[in-house]
């Protein structure tokens, strides 16, 4: 009979308490995604960071350095659309502004 009363108050709590520790688990792990996301050039900062010294121990440098020249050549001639050459040239626009005001 104690043990049936044990069971029926303390399983319900500890059902309570797991489900409790997976919905912060997940939350947490659903708040890490969001800001790997947001912050994705700190991700990828990082993951050379800790990639790198199997990168240099394999010798898999070379190969990485020609694979990203050949994309960055890639991106290079790919042409603008309207509204990136619009951003730029009103970038410059207050760039310039800016740097006026600082000269006089």
């Amino acid at each position: 009979m104690l043990g049936f009363l044990l069971v029926l108050i303390a399983l319900p709590f500890l059902l309570v308490i797991i489900f409790a520790m997976f919905y912060v688990a997940s939350v947490l792990v659903l708040l890490v995604l969001a800001l790997a996301f947001r912050f994705w050039y700190i991700t990828l900062a990082i993951m050379g960071i800790l990639l790198a010294p199997l990168v240099y121990l394999n010798n898999w440098l070379g190969y990485l350095i020609i694979i990203l020249c050949i994309i960055l050549v890639i991106f290079w001639f790919i042409p603008l659309t309207e509204e990136q050459k619009a951003e730029i040239e009103k970038a410059k626009l207050i760039h310039n502004q800016y740097f006026s005001k600082l000269k006089k």
